[in-house]
């Protein structure tokens, strides 16, 4: 995988910048480096906060969606004596409840329109719905230019939280999925979902843009204001 590529370049840096004298404590052996040497340090285990971090997110996701309220006391934070994902996530990563629950957050997002986290098993495999040929691939979920960017780093998870809560969820027309209504409705409303959509995931690209140049608390407040201009 692409990730431990990235994670046996930056150990290589640190084990090329530190050595391997395990006597002299880490405080001691930094203090001693010149200052393009306490850099590379410094970026390298940036690089794999990052890498670990989007570990994190998108296994809190998992665990999440296997820890829904229909597994009942069968989910997997339940079977391990936790209400619910977040207080488990809590407990493995310990922090507080507040960054557990914005890792769950944006670990849900991430797995939100990805295919299934269950393996395909020889007792499930006659159960997986099979590919049809030529079928179009399905359409992304409007806020996957957030979580791509997470992923990437170039968002961290407040500022992708911060977005994805300041501009909600688009609005669903009446009519959508709606057997009852006719073809015509639902063709329209079907339509005016998909321009909804399209209207969010052009906001959130815009917003990756400013996330650079704001705080997060500003980036918030932007997503709320264009949320309501939408």
């Amino acid at each position: 995988m692409e990730l431990f590529t990235e994670v046996e370049a930056q150990l290589e840096v640190l084990r090329s910048v530190l050595g391997d004298d395990d006597a002299t404590p880490l405080s001691a052996h930094l203090a001693a480096l010149d200052d393009a040497a306490v850099l590379r340090a410094l970026e390298a285990s940036s690089s794999l906060i990052r890498v670990a971090q989007g570990v994190q997110l998108v296994a809190s996701g998992v665990v999440a969606r296997r820890s829904e309220r229909a597994s009942g006391h069968g989910g997997l934070a339940q079977a391990r004596g936790h209400r619910g994902a977040v207080t488990l996530v809590q407990a493995i990563t310990g922090g507080s409840r507040a960054e557990a629950a914005r890792t769950v957050r944006v670990g849900e997002s991430l797995m939100l329109g990805s295919a299934t986290d269950a393996p395909v098993s020889a007792s499930n495999q006659s159960d997986a719905p099979a590919a049809q040929p030529g079928a179009a691939p399905a359409a992304r979920v409007w806020h996957a230019v957030i979580d791509d960017a997470v992923v990437c780093s170039v968002l961290t998870p407040a500022q992708h939280d911060a977005i994805r809560r300041g501009l909600g969820e688009p609005p669903e027309p009446t009519g959508v999925g709606d057997s009852r209504a006719g073809s015509a409705q639902c063709t329209e409303a079907e339509a005016l979902a998909a321009a909804a959509r399209e209207a969010w995931a052009v906001a959130a690209a815009e917003l990756v843009t400013e996330a650079g140049r704001c705080t997060v608390e500003e980036l918030a407040r932007t997503a709320r204001t264009i949320r309501d201009r939408l």
